[in-house]
This record gives structure tokens, C-alpha cells and sequence, in this order.
């Protein structure tokens, strides 16, 4: 039987009350005293099951199981342990008519652990009762124990109090992540009653760079980061004494982006996707303590206004959003922006490539990316349906790509791989397709942060509230921007940029190649690529644990053909509290085409 540890309550019922394990960090069983209640496993629903072993094929009852329990102790705090397995509907648990939890879905028996509030367990007798309002739903559940001490002294918790700011002393967003000796994320708890977006490994702070997190008692790594543009802080704690920690990280501004904006053209929450577990007011707090400044809305076949909500948490400054939509389709799928929130929705049944192309772009949409060609796997991802022929950039199906953009970094799909990612890419523009990259983090989840793959864009402004949202959807359609994890670049050729057109040149072409990074990151390797091939490679020297900012200069000799000129960097993986699943760090410029 697997143990399955809290999962944080974001206000939705299929995310239930915090739920817990019994196991301490290095997974031997914590010992304490309580009662068992419920000795056995019962099966409710209508169906037979003798699949599940652990209790009766037969059902015991429909949608409701009650049973009598009685308790010497009552009035005080408690934790309650029980194993279910199943609950696809809202299975709801009280005692004497008091809620206490809501079951989560597990496909196995798995274990959880509740905290009881006082007052509900009284002395003498009690009732405890298993409900559903949608009887019919087949679950097990059971080997429910209640203990004598509260949830909090169960898991032995303790409180981190985090402060964040930036060199000035001014109050900075962050990203806090925390690790235990072995490199595991550190169990959260009480993540439903925190205003701050909690789950294993991660606390975000408030605008106000303030957070404070529950943690079982042990030694910890605490990381606070605010993007690739920023130092990160970190400390090492070890939380045995019971009373709070205090921490506080000063990060430092590393990487002069001046002209350029990061944008995540790929973002969505559970609240209008569906799936994964970011609430919209989660979303917003997270995209500030990430530093991604150009937000783009892609929930499913919505258009979602994140304003309101940026209104409601007092989101200002901190970044700038834009209405788009993951049109999801069979065919793929297609981020697409800008649109009006609650206008016309693309058709997403539309089963033709070019009519879905047509469809979107009537709605609106200025900009279309094709989001990862290579999901769910190199054969059945978009590229792989339509037959892309990496050597010709030609599609056997025949279809005209008629995309603006390909996502070429996707931080949240490491099925993607970068080398097969870039060589789709490269087989595109050889083949003519006028195509751009991006980078994006793909984020359903508060884990997973936003802006880690990105676009780096070109901007007129530096400060995200003041980007014009039809420049900068231009920039990202006609290329003047580039993908990104971890790195910051940017690429001329005789003074011309990315997505720009340059002249044929006998006596030369001077290309510099300028990359940036933080300090906690590195780069190690710079490809110049002519129409996909190799034309110089850079090494660049050793320089860990230190800012970079460097531009890279050479010279390309008797050009005389039409050409496209890209420039590629890889770093080295930073430590355990970077999130992102790839093994390195990149940055693709757009390619600079070379023209008579």
C-alpha cells in the first residue's frame, strides 16, 4: 500500500482538506498513540468489485456509512488516519455532524491523515459518517485510527517565516523552494489554510516578499529565487527547537535586460483547465515571484481575463497580461493571441489544418503557435501525425504549416527534447516555413513555475505595465524575440536583430553573439548555426558561481546566398531547487535572415 502525503486545498472539492502520511522523512513509521475506530475496510457504491482485495466485492452500502466509536480524551485538537481508495465523487467526512475532510481520488489503497479540530471529538460517544450526494460512486474505505495528539505534534511541525527583498531593501515576490538532505522536496503542511501558494518543495511569498510555511522537524536547503535576471538566496536550516524560523534573503538584480521583456506564452490554472492545481489567484501571486512580466492566458478552449483577479491581489507593476487560448484541437495544440475575453471562441472540432489556421486567425488571434509538436511522443505529437521529415522540413500529409511560431522550449515537457526540438525547427526554416521560436513554461501547477522556459521579446519599454500588447505580439509573431531557460542572449548581424533582414555581403558579415546569465547559473558552449549547420562553435570559459555578461564577435566571409543565421548557447543544470525537467539550460536567438 503506497502512503500518500498532504496535497494543498486550493478551495475545489477535488482537492480536499489537507491530507497527510504517517510517514516520517526518511520513511520509517512514526510511532503514536491513539485508537482504532474502524478496524476494517468497507466498500461503498453499486457495483461488484472483486478486483479490490481489501474489502468485499459486495458493496456494504450506497452512499452512506456510519458506525458509533467512543473516545476517553474528546475537546481537543486530534489527527485522524484512515485508507480509501477510489472517491471519484465528493465523499465527505464528519464526526457528530461536523465536517472534517473531503476524500481524494486514488487508484490504489493509499493512507491519509486529517487534523480534527477541537471541539468536534467529544468524551463518551461520537459518530463518525462517510456521505456522497452522488450515490453510486464505488469506493473502499476503512483502518481508520484516530490519535491522541493533534495533526501538529503527529508530524513533529515546524513554522520557516520567510522575508524576501531585493539589493535596495525593497520588498521583492519570490519563489521559495525547499529541499530536504537527500535532495527530496520537503513536506508542506496546512497548505489549505496558507494565503501564501504552498505544496511540497514550494512556497511563493506575497507581494510584500513575506511567506511562512509548515514543515516536519529536520534539516533543510531554503532557496528563494526571483527569476533568471536575479541572484538567488539560500540558507541552510536545520528546524528542531519548536519555536518559528526566521529567514530572510536579499537578492541581487544580475542580468541587464534593458529592451527586452520576458513573457510566458503558455500559461494555465485549474480553475478554467481543469487539470493540475494552480488556482487563478495562486496563478496571479505566482507569476509576480517568478518575474515573468508578459503573462499570456492559454486555459483550454477559454479566454480568460486574468485583471480582476491581478486587481484583487493588488498586481500593479510586476507584469502585464495579454487574453490567448489553447485552441485544443486533434490536430494539436495552438496558443493563440491576442483574443477579446469572452468573444468568440475558435472552433476547436474543426478537423482541417488550414480551416483551423483560418479559424482562429478570424477570431483575432494575431499570433498562432503550434505548442509542443513532439506531445505526447515523437510519433503522435502534431509532427509526428502529419510525418514532418527531419532532413526535408517537408510534411508527408501535405499540410502548409501556417503557424507563426513553434514552441522550441517547453519546461514543463521534458518529452520534447531540446536536440529534437531544434532539429524540427532547423528542417522547417531550411525547407522555407517562415517559422519563429518560443519558449514557454506550460504551467498548470504552482510547482511548476511560470516563465521558465520563456520568450525573451523585444520591447520599447522596460517596464511590463507600459508594453503595448499589439507590439508585443508582433515582435513574438515576426521573431524579434528568442526561447529561453535560464540564459539571456541577443544576436546582430551588421547591426540587424533577430526576425530582421540583412544584406548579401562578399567583404563580410559581423555577427556578435551576446549571452547573460545569473550567477547561480553557467554557459558553457555558443553554436553559430548557418542554415542549420555548425559555422563556429565557442567554448567558453569556466566561470561558475559568478554573473556573466559577455558578447561573443565573428566574422562571416562571402556570403552570397540567401541564408538564416541562428545562435544557440547550453549551461550547466543548476542545484536541486531548480524545477525545470531538462538536463541544461539554453537560449536560441530567432534566426537573422540573410537576403540579397
Amino acid at each position: 500500500m503506497q502512503k500518500t502525503h498532504s496535497l494543498p486545498f486550493i478551495g475545489l472539492a477535488v482537492l480536499a482538506l489537507l491530507l497527510g502520511h504517517f510517514s516520517s522523512p526518511n520513511n520509517q513509521d512514526r510511532s503514536y498513540s491513539g485508537q482504532v475506530i474502524l478496524e476494517g475496510m468497507v466498500h461503498l457504491g453499486d457495483n461488484n468489485t472483486p478486483e479490490w482485495t481489501e474489502a468485499a466485492a459486495e458493496p456494504d452500502g450506497l452512499g452512506e456509512y456510519v458506525f458509533k466509536f467512543k473516545d476517553t480524551i474528546g475537546g481537543t485538537e486530534r489527527a485522524l488516519a484512515f485508507t480509501t481508495r477510489d472517491a471519484h465523487s465528493k465523499w465527505v467526512v464528519k464526526i457528530n455532524n461536523k465536517y472534517v475532510c473531503t476524500l481524494k481520488h486514488t487508484g490504489e489503497p493509499s493512507e491519509f491523515v486529517v487534523p480534527v479540530p477541537k471541539n468536534i471529538v467529544r468524551k463518551g460517544a461520537n459518530t463518525f459518517s462517510l456521505s456522497t450526494e452522488k450515490a453510486g460512486d464505488d469506493l473502499t474505505f476503512g483502518r481508520v485510527k484516530l490519535s491522541d495528539k493533534p495533526y501538529r505534534e503527529v508530524f513533529n511541525l515546524r513554522t520557516i517565516r520567510i522575508k524576501c527583498a531585493d539589493s535596495d531593501g525593497a520588498a521583492l515576490a519570490c519563489r521559495v523552494s525547499i529541499v530536504d538532505a537527500n535532495d527530496e522536496l520537503a513536506k508542506t503542511h496546512f497548505a489549505d489554510k496558507s494565503p501564501y501558494p504552498t505544496r511540497d518543495g514550494v512556497v511563493y511569498t506575497d507581494l510584500s516578499g513575506i511567506a511562512e510555511v509548515l514543515v516536519e522537524a529536520g534539516d533543510y536547503i531554503v532557496t528563494a529565487s526571483h527569476g533568471p535576471e536575479f541572484s538567488i538566496g539560500q540558507h541552510r536550516v536545520a528546524t528542531n527547537d519548536e519555536q518559528p524560523y526566521d529567514l530572510s534573503f536579499k537578492l541581487v538584480h544580475e542580468v541587464d535586460t534593458s529592451g527586452w521583456l520576458s513573457a510566458d506564452t503558455h500559461l494555465h490554472t485549474y480553475t478554467h483547465s481543469g487539470h493540475g492545481d494552480a488556482s487563478t489567484d495562486e496563478r496571479i501571486i505566482t507569476l509576480a515571484g517568478d518575474h515573468t512580466e508578459i503573462a499570456i492566458s492559454t486555459d483550454h478552449n477559454k479566454q480568460i481575463d486574468y485583471l480582476p483577479t491581478m486587481k484583487k491581489h493588488g498586481v500593479k507593476n510586476e507584469y502585464t497580461h495579454i487574453v490567448g487560448n489553447e485552441v485544443t484541437t486533434d490536430l494539436g495544440h495552438f496558443n493563440s493571441f491576442p483574443l477579446p475575453a469572452g468573444g468568440a471562441i475558435p472552433d476547436a472540432s474543426i478537423t482541417d489544418w488550414s480551416m483551423l489556421n483560418k479559424e482562429i486567425r478570424d477570431k483575432g488571434a494575431e499570433v498562432i503557435i503550434l505548442n509542443h509538436p513532439r506531445w505526447p511522443s515523437f510519433v503522435k505529437g502534431p509532427f509526428g501525425v502529419q510525418e514532418l521529415n527531419q532532413e526535408t522540413g517537408l510534411f508527408t500529409s501535405g499540410i502548409d504549416l501556417d503557424v507563426d511560431v513553434i514552441e522550441l522550449i517547453n519546461s514543463d515537457d521534458p518529452g520534447s527534447p531540446f536536440d529534437v526540438s531544434i532539429k524540427d525547427w532547423f528542417a522547417l526554416l531550411n525547407a522555407g516555413n517562415h517559422v519563429m521560436a518560443a519558449g514557454s513554461s506550460d504551467s498548470h501547477a504552482v510547482f511548476v513555475p511560470t516563465g521558465l522556459g520563456r520568450t525573451w521579446v523585444k520591447s520599447k519599454t522596460d517596464e511590463p505595465s507600459k508594453a503595448a500588447e499589439k507590439s508585443i505580439a508582433a515582435n513574438i509573431r515576426d521573431g524579434h524575440s528568442s526561447a529561453a531557460l535560464g540564459l539571456f542572449g541577443e544576436v546582430h548581424l551588421n547591426g540587424m536583430g533577430s526576425g530582421e533582414d540583412v544584406k548579401q555581403s562578399r567583404g563580410g558579415l559581423n555577427l556578435s553573439c551576446r549571452i547573460a546569465h545569473a550567477s547561480w547559473a553557467d554557459v558553457y558552449r555558443i553554436d553559430i548555426y548557418v542554415n542549420g549547420e555548425i559555422e563556429h562553435q565557442i567554448d567558453v570559459p569556466e566561470h561558475s558561481g559568478t554573473a556573466f555578461d559577455q558578447t561573443f564577435e565573428y566574422t562571416m566571409n562571402d556570403v552570397n546566398e540567401d541564408s538564416w543565421v541562428v545562435c544557440v548557447a547550453y549551461g550547466k543544470r543548476p542545484g536541486s531547487w531548480w524545477a525545470a525537467k531538462f538536463p541544461e539550460l539554453y537560449f536560441a536567438s530567432n534566426p537573422i535572415f540573410i537576403k540579397k
